[in-house]
């Protein structure tokens, strides 16, 4: 059995609001084109996966993450989809208490602010990868997947919890 490489997302909120990208279009990505939360890989020059997540969003949304206040982390996510490697992920939550410049990132064809109180209220399920999966609905945007199950983890359980931290 091989073994799973790692990765981290970093869930970034402002006000009521969750910073997503969409993924360009790339045919060596099978995430390609769906919305996500920036991150990525470990590599080898990253001593943790702490280090992965400040080095993704730099990459991808040109975000400091010394600049954020860190509030915590989630446990680890595997993708259910046998089609993608396998991987764990491990989001990390920061709060983005001031205005920060935004810069889009060459993997990355869009980067928005989705407002969590529309998205939740849209929960839907559409056919992906040969079966019915859970997904939110966020104006145009289909919020499906790890994406999603990541999400749903931060809004019903930790949101809940931490709140007074925000």
């Amino acid at each position: 059995m091989r073994e799973a490489k790692i990765a981290a997302v970093g869930i970034i909120l402002k006000d009521d609001s969750v910073l997503l990208i969409k993924r360009k279009e790339n045919s060596k990505d099978p995430w390609s084109g769906d919305i996500a939360l920036p991150g990525g890989r470990k590599k080898d020059k990253d001593k943790d996966l702490f280090d992965t997540v400040k080095r993704e969003i730099k990459e991808e949304v040109g975000l400091n993450v010394e600049e954020l206040k860190f509030l915590g982390e989630l446990h680890f996510f595997t993708p259910r989809s046998k089609r993608v490697p396998k991987i764990k992920v491990k989001p990390f939550i920061f709060l983005m208490d001031k205005n920060m410049e935004i810069n889009k990132g060459e993997e990355i064809e869009e980067i928005f602010w989705a407002n969590i109180k529309e998205f939740v209220k849209k929960r839907m399920l559409i056919k992906k990868i040969n079966s019915r999966r859970q997904a939110f609905l966020y104006k145009d945007y289909i919020i499906w997947g790890l994406t999603y199950r990541i999400l749903r983890e931060l809004i019903y359980n930790f949101l809940d919890r931490y709140s007074n931290r925000l």
